[in-house]
């Protein structure tokens, strides 16, 4: 099964480039470097991998170092002000209790998607844990939220 050729391909195949003009050979010629330079073995080592490692290693190095100053002046502030320090570690219990939940009723979303509408009422507790000198506290919120649910529509 041979394909047909299309004759300007077949004339176009057996075409040969023209000869290249001498002045335009020997300029190219006269352009050329006669020996490439020469690099050894180990600079080449270091501008590829070396200097490239010891950057990341010194980026990695001032990083850690900024962030242990912060830690340690976080650490300084702290024990110039018991007070503080004690505040910050008082234990805290929170707990979240599920109130109400009730369907409020179904709208047509923008995209033209189905969605329930619901209300959730919960209360928010959180009490401080009695210690030697803390009293014990407890502060309640009541939240209420609406949410509405995609409905999924086969």
């Amino acid at each position: 099964m041979s394909e047909e050729q299309d004759p300007v391909e077949m004339l176009l195949a057996r075409m040969k480039p023209a000869p290249m003009n001498t002045d335009l050979m020997a300029r190219l010629t006269a352009a050329r470097p006669t020996t490439s330079p020469k690099r050894s073995g180990a600079w080449s080592f270091l501008s590829r991998w070396a200097f490239a490692a010891g950057a990341v290693a010194c980026a990695a190095v001032v990083t850690v170092k900024v962030l242990d100053s912060t830690t340690n002046t976080a650490k300084d502030i702290a024990s110039d002000n018991p007070e503080k320090a004690a505040a910050k570690n008082m234990p805290v219990i929170v707990q979240d209790n599920m109130l109400q939940a009730r369907e409020m009723g179904v709208m047509m979303g923008p995209n033209r998607q189905p969605y329930q509408v619901m209300e959730y009422q919960w209360v928010e507790s959180e009490t401080l844990v009695p210690g030697t000198n803390v009293p014990s506290v407890r502060l309640e919120t009541t939240r209420r939220q609406i949410v509405p649910v995609r409905l999924e529509v086969y």
